[in-house]
């Protein structure tokens, strides 16, 4: 059953079993709840692998740990929802197995992930916009669209701590840089040489210590950046630090650039100057989301084209061949990471988060 406006929904279910920065991007959407039902409780069924990102959300009142268990959907019947709230759109099977009476989903084409369609406005808005959406049968008006990412004095704490231990000095210029990115088959990793080419210009007018994020698996991609040459000093976090000890280090930095992925959502919502790489995924939908955000693509557009929504029919689908990324110039990044510098030096920071 459809949930719909008037109803005094007590204990709401929000189903995020998403990436990382889809998780983010549903943030405005998890507020918009919040306020049109102050007295419920609101509970955030999540990944451990996104768990980090809502940790310190004052909009949600409790985490759920999900796991592919038995015993998992038992507990959520037990709980007692009201209303599921799926903003997962391969996952919203999940409200009926625990017995929720009121559902919300995402108003997707029917098949999306199979069959093709004419839905312009999926390939337009973005993601955030989207998930906005699904509240449309509520009747909630969403004024505020920033994004809600909190750092906390725990995190603070292990950031200015862990950079200490591995030789940042006061002066440095921190560039984050991730050059990983996993989704895709890792269509969306720009080349490693890029990021070096990037840095080196950097250290030129800066002393500059790179700072690599990721998962175990990007630390192979770090190594490259590096033995591609960079400046002097670098720390790699890539699979040594959580993803809440990550939130800190990244509200740390003086610059970000890196592939669409995670960090570079996280790191644009907490306010830092982030270089954007694009190639194969659809700006509109998956554009970073900040006060200080530049956004890079080559001339060359991807013949994938991947979108919020897929736009053509399973058997017709292509993959990206790398040449969207190729054809980004490293020059256009580098200065893209000079104009957000200058930018930061002459306004004081506004957090969009």
């Amino acid at each position: 059953m459809e949930a719909g406006p008037g109803e005094a929904y007590q204990r709401i279910l929000l189903n995020l079993l998403v990436p990382i920065g889809d998780t983010l991007f549903a943030t405005p959407a998890i507020r918009a709840l919040r306020q049109a039902y102050p007295a419920a409780r609101l509970s955030a069924l999540v990944w451990a692998s996104n768990r980090a990102v809502l940790e310190n959300n004052p909009d949600v009142d409790d985490l759920v740990l999900f796991r592919p268990e038995v015993s998992c959907i038992r507990g959520l019947r037990r709980a007692g929802y009201s209303l599921a709230v799926h903003f997962a759109p391969f996952h919203d099977y999940l409200g009926p197995l625990a017995g929720i009476p009121a559902r919300l989903s995402l108003p997707a084409p029917w098949l999306f992930w199979l069959l093709p369609h004419r839905n312009r406005r999926w390939r337009l808005l973005h993601a955030r916009d989207l998930y906005l959406e699904v509240l449309r049968p509520l009747g909630i008006r969403v004024a505020d669209k920033r994004l809600v990412l909190k750092v906390s004095g725990r995190q603070e704490a292990f950031a200015e701590r862990f950079l200490a231990e591995h030789g940042h000095q006061p002066g440095d210029l921190l560039v984050g840089i991730h050059a990983g990115a996993s989704g895709f088959r890792g269509a969306k990793r720009w080349a490693p040489e890029g990021f070096a080419w990037v840095a080196r210009e950097l250290g030129r007018e800066h002393h500059v210590r790179l700072v690599f994020f990721g998962g175990p698996a990007d630390s192979t991609l770090a190594e490259a950046v590096v033995q591609a040459g960079v400046p002097d000093g670098y720390i790699d976090c890539s699979g040594r630090v959580s993803l809440s000890g990550a939130i800190g280090l990244l509200s740390r930095l003086d610059l970000f650039v890196g592939n669409d992925s995670g960090p570079l959502h996280l790191a644009a919502a907490l306010g830092v100057p982030v270089a954007g790489i694009f190639g194969p995924t659809n700006v509109l939908n998956f554009h970073p989301i900040g006060p200080r955000v530049r956004v890079i693509y080559g001339p060359t557009p991807c013949r994938a084209s991947y979108g919020f929504i897929g736009t053509r029919s399973l058997w017709q689908r292509r993959h990206c061949q790398g040449e969207c990324l190729d054809s980004i110039d490293p020059a256009d990044v580098f200065v893209a990471a000079q104009e957000l510098l200058a930018s930061e030096q002459r306004e004081p920071t506004k957090l969009s988060c």
